[in-house]
């Protein structure tokens, strides 16, 4: 029997990958996608890199009850490379039966339905994903723009790729193309490790940058740029909070109370599960609030129709 989307009901997963300290964040999120998910469409699963300690084991029973898997991971299945390069070892440890999947990072929250990802027709050989923020920046000639493609240059990327480098953060993949491209991705950054500043998704952008299509920021979209006008022009259905603070420390500028409570909430839903929920202490607090802030006033480049117009210009070349 067939599920919606051609998906087989059991041949499709939103794949979340974490560690020990990370579930909780990662539980959140992957709860929220399972409620703009339909089980008859996918599972949702967080694969646990490492041991089943007693985080992993507290999540487990809590996920359980939301129709959500925990599958544990043995560490050395990433032959030693840090957690974020577990994503290019999807094939070696996913059960066999999932055939497509979104990959999603645990720093995210899932506000609308992401059943559009899977009904798109992902030819065999590709993957979506989208671009990376700073792909808003590269039409610039300033100090930092040369140094970004002086950067880009170092590592191999043609001056064709700019437009079209993407973030790792999420994507959708076949699992066998996606085979290959790990593989392949694994190979280029042993090779050269110090040449990867953003470690597998530069070599993935490398790899990969035949095999790309590109999907609008609305799959995946940038937490920092919350409150700019940018949400009025992609109506996002994910965001990502790629750099600290991030909304389970606190509500901080620019997502505010409305983003940190849904952690609140988890906990005092599950209360066994409080006490993993990362906390900062008053001094680190009081840091990221004067932080924020400060970010806010110098980071202007943002905050520009320039900057705006560039969003709506390349969200005309997405595909989904």
């Amino acid at each position: 029997m067939e599920a919606a989307w051609g998906c087989m009901l059991i041949k499709c997963c939103v794949c979340y990958i974490a560690n020990q300290g990370y579930l909780f964040s990662t539980f959140l999120s992957a709860m929220q996608a399972r409620s703009h998910v339909s089980p008859a469409v996918a599972d949702v699963v967080i694969f646990n890199v490492g041991e089943k300690g007693a985080e992993a084991l507290a999540i487990e029973a809590a996920a359980a009850r939301s129709n959500i898997s925990i599958i544990t991971v043995n560490a050395n299945i990433i032959e030693g490379m840090h957690i974020v390069f577990a994503r290019l070892f999807f094939d070696r440890f996913a059960p066999a039966n999932y055939d497509k999947f979104i990959y999603i990072d645990g720093d995210t929250q899932v506000s609308q339905s992401l059943e559009p990802l899977f009904h798109y027709p992902l030819a065999p050989d590709r993957f979506l994903a989208s671009r990376d923020p700073l792909v808003l920046l590269n039409d610039r000639d300033s100090t930092f723009v040369r140094r970004l493609k002086s950067r880009w240059n170092g590592i191999g990327m043609r001056e064709t790729d700019y437009v079209s480098y993407v973030n790792a953060g999420v994507f959708v993949a076949n699992r066998e193309s996606w085979k290959t491209i790990s593989q392949r991705s694994i190979e280029l950054y042993k090779s050269d490790p110090e040449r990867y500043e953003f470690m597998d998704q530069d070599v993935i952008n490398i790899v990969g940058r035949n095999q790309i299509d590109i999907m609008s920021f609305r799959w995946n979209f940038p937490g920092f740029l919350m409150g700019l006008g940018y949400e009025e022009i992609v109506q996002p259905h994910l965001y990502h909070f790629m750099s600290n603070p991030r909304p389970w420390h606190g509500p901080f500028q620019p997502w505010g109370s409305s983003w940190h409570k849904p952690y609140l909430e988890l906990e005092r839903r599950h209360p066994e599960l409080a006490c993993y929920r990362p906390k900062l202490s008053r001094l680190i607090y009081a840091k990221y609030i004067a932080q924020q802030r400060y970010k806010r006033v110098i980071e202007m480049q943002w905050n520009q129709d320039r900057t705006r117009n560039r969003m709506r210009e390349l969200e005309a070349s997405t595909v989904i």
